[in-house]
């Protein structure tokens, strides 16, 4: 599916901070946790995503980093997307390690919260860009 830059841009020049919302024509909408759910089939009411950049590296098997990064492409390559769309945040890393508990977070609430606040940033005036899940947005 290619992106339609021109809706995209449409829809960022309409989202407004305070409300987290488009204004359209018509009235408001927004994106919720249920087309998270419903359109990227993600968990919205799991555990908390929370991380720190402050993670103790050293103390991680070497082999379940290498078997993790094998499970992040969607992460850093789509839902928390940055401007490379392969990389991954360390914040994520250290939530992938024990790939079982993983499963187990709310990531479509997350997701959510990273697509907004990127709206967030490109919607100001001095945003040359955006980075997330373009193609989310666009669905």
């Amino acid at each position: 599916m290619q992106l339609d830059w021109h809706l995209i841009t449409a829809l960022i020049e309409r989202w407004k901070l305070e409300t987290h919302t488009f204004h359209m024509p018509c009235g408001e909408c927004t994106i919720t946790l249920l087309d998270v759910a419903v359109q990227l089939g993600l968990l919205v009411d799991g555990e908390l995503v929370v991380g720190s950049l402050n993670y103790d590296w050293k103390d991680v098997d070497v082999v379940s980093i290498r078997d993790t990064l094998v499970h992040t492409q969607l992460i850093g390559g789509f839902l928390f997307a940055d401007k490379s769309n392969t990389l991954v945040h360390c914040i994520f890393l250290s939530l992938l390690i024990d790939f079982d508990q993983a499963d187990t977070y709310a990531w479509g609430a997350t997701c959510l919260a990273w697509l907004y606040r990127k709206l967030c940033r490109a919607s100001s005036t001095w945003s040359l860009e955006i980075i997330n899940p373009l193609m989310f947005l666009q669905v």
